[in-house]
């Protein structure tokens, strides 16, 4: 089968978005605590609604289908409809399952469309097609074996990506078109081994997604009820997969010096980071954890309570707080904050002293303590 596309493809490179942090000591009083933070831009909103609710996706955790009805069923989660018929045929196109915000594994495996291009359609050079609605969230993540050619059409028929352009659809050599935003082409190990991955930001509107294999037809018979992973593609619509990343610095290093015996708690300085990027709502706060690595423990310490302010907490600060300073361990804040991870972010941490201690003993605390900020960006993306 010829497939001409009406719109010019052309070659796109891949994107890749860098994350700078600058690293500065601020040793403030309260006054002037707020009135630098006070500069700060506001957080930014992230475009998917994730937040630490938010499962990350593992393409390891998920597995091609086994069942051999799917060979000939055209597979998917969503439905089948004769209403968007965009080969001719008059047999339709299955309407693609939408993803959404995941909250548990089984959110990846009921937004998911697979199916395997080797049955009957693919025999006679019938690509398998759905169609995708995407009005609100114009992305498509493709997984594919290594004999599946992955196209995208318009609402139009027009061609607006091919994983097979320039070569006669005989081996990848991916490109996009018009109303193709950004995209970008890896490999990732899911369901079940290693497959070229897609990631598309279309323009909003209606996309056919169609699946053939690399040489274009006739398949030998023999694969008619073969589930070989090589024919095997599964792809999301609707929101992007979020793939999690992690930002580790050291928030405190060092010993803290008791004033005198009569101190009851010592505040440190504060510490600042600011995380920057092109697209900075395509980052959102997964979580934050502290790190804490005593070097010499003290018994003259009750109580070490560490504090971060996020980019769009203004004056609020959020803590996580240990009574075994002198213990190795990782605290996690269970309700972080929101939003993107772009900005700037303030940390500091309070050593509350003993209150038994006696008169004239000045007391230390040293540890190294790490802020680890667990964060999301779209799967595939290159970010």
């Amino acid at each position: 089968m010829e497939m001409q596309a009406e719109a010019s493809i052309i070659d796109a490179s891949v994107f890749g978005l860098e994350v700078n942090i600058s690293y500065v000591d601020a040793n403030l009083d309260a006054s002037e605590e707020m009135e630098q933070f006070a500069g700060i831009e506001p957080m930014v909103a992230n475009a998917f609604m994730w937040n630490s609710s938010t499962l990350p996706f593992n393409p390891a955790n998920m597995q091609a289908t086994t069942d051999v009805d799917i060979v000939w069923n055209q597979f998917a989660n969503g439905q089948f409809t004769n209403q968007f018929d965009l080969w001719g045929t008059g047999l339709g196109s299955m309407v693609a399952a939408q993803h959404f915000n995941a909250r548990t594994q089984q959110d990846y495996v009921t937004s998911r469309n697979e199916g395997h291009i080797n049955d009957f359609f693919g025999i006679f050079g019938q690509p398998h097609t759905y169609v995708s609605f995407n009005s609100v969230n114009p992305y498509i993540t493709i997984f594919a074996g290594n004999r599946v050619r992955a196209l995208v059409f318009n609402a139009n028929g027009n061609l607006v990506f091919d994983s097979g352009h320039g070569t006669n659809g005989n081996s990848r050599s991916p490109a996009a078109g018009a109303g193709v935003v950004t995209w970008n082409h890896g490999s990732a190990v899911a369901f079940g081994q290693s497959r070229d991955m897609y990631f598309l930001q279309v323009q909003p509107g209606t996309y056919f997604v169609a699946f053939m294999n690399y040489n274009l037809w006739p398949l030998s018979p023999n694969y008619m009820d073969n589930l070989s992973n090589g024919f095997y593609y599964a792809f999301y619509t609707g929101m992007p997969l979020p793939a999690q990343r992690s930002f580790r610095e050291v928030a405190h290093s060092g010993t803290v010096q008791r004033a005198n015996a009569f101190t009851s708690s010592t505040t440190s300085g504060i510490r600042q980071f600011t995380f920057s990027a092109n697209r900075p709502n395509w980052y959102a706060i997964n979580g934050v954890r502290f790190d804490q690595r005593p070097i010499i423990g003290h018994f003259l310490v009750d109580r070490v309570v560490y504090e971060y302010r996020a980019p769009n907490s203004s004056a609020f600060w959020r803590s996580v707080e240990t009574n075994r300073p002198t213990m190795a361990q990782e605290l996690i804040d269970w309700n972080p904050a929101t939003g993107s991870i772009i900005g700037t972010w303030q940390f500091r941490f309070t050593t509350h002293w003993a209150s038994n201690a006696q008169t004239g003993n000045i007391s230390a605390m040293s540890a190294v303590t790490s802020v680890i900020v667990d964060y999301l960006v779209p799967f595939g993306s290159g970010l």
